[in-house]
């Protein structure tokens, strides 16, 4: 669920680019655009969230109210501001969507989703880090 959050996160960071580009947010006044841009940004994560958390409790691995809701809103949050920071950095929507595939690989190879690499390759779990996933899965591990 960490990647899948991850990658909502893109896209909505894609959706968003194309939105502005299509001058969607034109309207508002200045001082609006930006709220309403974050709310569209985050909207996708956070319903993503909420289908995560539910799907945990259904599945039986709910780890408690506090300590599964409280994590989940950091990662969002974190999800949220790197995904804004990478529509900025790659300046087009396509050009953050051409990156998507990267970070998919990138994450289930390095992280422990599957299989912690880093108890059979040393130094595999420093690459992890450069994904948001690992920070969420070490939280639980």
């Amino acid at each position: 669920m960490a990647v899948y959050l991850f990658i909502t996160s893109l896209y909505a960071a894609v959706v968003l680019g194309g939105d502005e580009r299509k001058g969607l947010f034109l309207p508002l006044s200045y001082r609006h655009r930006f709220p309403c841009a974050l709310a569209s940004l985050a909207a996708p994560v956070i319903m993503a969230a909420g289908s995560a958390l539910l799907a945990l409790w259904m599945a039986g691995s709910f780890g408690g109210l506090l300590r599964e809701t409280g994590a989940m809103l950091v990662y969002c949050a974190g999800l949220i501001i790197l995904s804004w920071l990478l529509k900025v950095i790659a300046r087009t929507p396509q050009a953050l969507c051409s990156t998507i595939p990267f970070f998919i690989i990138g994450s289930l190879l390095f992280c422990p989703v599957f299989v912690d690499g880093g108890r059979f390759i040393d130094g595999l779990d420093r690459i992890g880090r450069l994904f948001p996933p690992w920070y969420y899965l070490k939280f639980f591990s």
